[in-house]
């Protein structure tokens, strides 16, 4: 994936992020919340980058979004 599509969705995700931060309550679920969504990142960034093969952004997200929603149930659906 080229860098130029991984900046709109940089800036989407901190729009997203700041904006919750606003209207979220300030409580433990807000802190569970942040630390799995930076654990999540974390772990998004290094293996985009740092994995031993060519890993295809897109298709590495698109998977980790399947498989949150797929743990919910089968009528919640993500449409790009």
């Amino acid at each position: 994936m080229k860098r130029r599509h991984l900046i709109p969705l940089i800036i989407a995700t901190l729009a997203v992020g700041v904006t919750a931060g606003f209207w979220w309550p300030r409580d433990d679920d807000f802190f569970t919340l942040k630390k799995n969504f930076d654990i999540f990142g974390q772990m998004y960034e290094e293996r985009v980058t740092q994995y031993v093969d060519p890993v295809d952004a897109t298709r590495l997200m698109r998977s980790g979004l399947d498989a949150m929603l797929a743990d919910l149930d089968p009528y919640t659906v993500y449409f790009d």
